[in-house]
């Protein structure tokens, strides 16, 4: 019976190496929206890095995913983005600016 656990425990541990992960690195909350930095680590090779933006909807719970976009769109490293909604996130002042 150890035996047989032994190996049943080792497939499950050796299944949630290999999975990977994902990851919320850094969370700002501005005005109706929140931007989160997320690390999408694979398998293999290195992370995918995005920024999504969110917005909060009548009780500050519930929001709504918008957009996400790469870290290779930055701007000036540190504008961030999102041109469906048209909004560019500054990371250095931690401001949301809707442009239109």
């Amino acid at each position: 019976m150890t035996i047989v656990l032994f190996f049943i425990l080792g497939l499950f541990s050796l299944i949630n190496t290999i999975s990977g992960h994902i990851k919320v690195t850094k969370e700002w909350k501005l005005k109706n929206y929140r931007v989160e930095f997320v690390e999408n680590q694979g398998f293999a090779g290195g992370a995918l890095l995005t920024y999504q933006l969110n917005k909060y909807y009548v009780i500050p719970i519930y929001f709504k995913h918008l957009e996400t976009t790469n870290t290779e769109n930055r701007i000036n490293d540190c504008k961030i983005p999102f041109k469906e909604y048209s909004i560019i996130f500054n990371e250095c002042k931690k401001t949301i600016i809707k442009t239109e």
